[in-house]
């Protein structure tokens, strides 16, 4: 069933979705004190990681 509903979905949203989902995981890891991303990571390059 789910993967009938990923294929009506565009691609764009679908990366869209990944990229927001995983960013909301790295900050409740962040949250918690784990370890942070590190330099050059997807994340910090994408802008979305500490400054």
């Amino acid at each position: 069933m789910a993967s009938a509903a990923r294929a009506a979905l565009p691609a764009p949203l679908l990366v869209a979705c990944a990229l927001r989902i995983e960013q909301a995981a790295l900050r409740s890891a962040g949250a918690r004190g784990a370890a942070r991303p590190a330099p050059g990571h997807a994340v910090l390059r994408t802008g979305m990681g500490p400054r």
